[in-house]
């Protein structure tokens, strides 16, 4: 998707299809389903509350429904959704562990405590860069969402806010154009484009005086990859004569976007 939702079910919807939304239902409500029938055979009071598991976790899932996720509580969602199964899954007994039982698990145990000591700390970071970036420190916010990346280099979206917020910052300094396309085809060999980013390359192609046609194609694939958008049209139209007429990139702080202004169509007083 070109922007998310803020909804987890449309957003798997919309990226997956129906198949990989039924597959996700299915996934949660078998585990469910065996958590709860387990509960209810066990006699003995021993082992984890699962109760209080069941609404944390449910609470967490009505959360998704309505406001942005982060990586480390969505990951720890599907830990407790797999240590869940696999307590239910649990046959009785007192299995003695084997050397390469433990042999194996533990590489994995201590990637297990890792990730979760780095998690918290990119979502940390990216906070600061959300923060720097809601009040106009655009250089700070990629920074930060680069350390973010750092942590966590298999989250698309501290890559992705990083481009953001230096395409920003070529609006108050434009030297700062190379670094954002920079970080823009970086972005791309590694995660791929969708339509927005396509766009914001186009747009520091246009800050940095690029051949009309390197910039077209960078607009038509910003099309492809969303052709029904609802400002889709109007901003290719934008970058199209800015292309060819040159044109200046503002930071629309209602919206929080950069975008290009034409230069035939800037009155004179906007001028730099």
């Amino acid at each position: 998707m070109a922007q998310s939702s803020h909804d987890y079910v449309l957003d798997i919807a919309a990226n997956t299809g129906l198949p990989g939304l039924a597959v996700l239902a299915a996934l949660i409500g078998a585990c469910a389903w065996a958590s709860v029938r387990a509960e209810r055979r066990r006699a003995t009071g021993g082992g984890p509350d699962w109760t209080i598991a069941w609404a944390a976790m449910g609470a967490y899932g009505a959360l998704t429904l309505v406001n942005p996720i982060s990586l480390a509580a969505h990951a720890l969602f599907f830990a407790l959704l797999g240590a869940m199964a696999g307590a239910a899954l649990a046959r009785p007994g007192r299995a003695q562990a084997s050397a390469a039982g433990l042999a194996a698990g533990l590489p994995l145990a201590a990637a297990g405590l890792a990730l979760a000591a780095l998690l918290p700390a990119a979502d940390a970071r990216a906070q600061a860069g959300w923060d720097a970036f809601a009040a106009g420190r655009f250089e700070e916010s990629a920074a930060a969402y680069r350390d973010a990346a750092r942590l966590a280099p298999f989250e698309r979206d501290y890559a992705r806010r990083e481009t953001i917020a230096l395409v920003a910052a070529a609006t108050q300094d434009p030297a700062r154009l190379q670094a954002a396309e920079e970080a823009l085809r970086r972005f791309d060999r590694r995660f791929g484009f969708a339509s927005g980013d396509a766009f914001n390359l186009a747009t520091v192609l246009v800050g940095r005086g690029r051949p009309a046609e390197e910039i077209a194609r960078a607009v038509a694939r910003a099309i492809a990859l969303n052709p029904h958008g609802a400002a889709t049209a109007w901003y290719a139209e934008q970058l199209t004569r800015a292309a060819h007429d040159g044109g200046v990139l503002v930071f629309d702080e209602t919206d929080r976007w950069t975008y290009v202004v034409p230069l035939p169509a800037l009155p004179d007083e906007a001028m730099p």
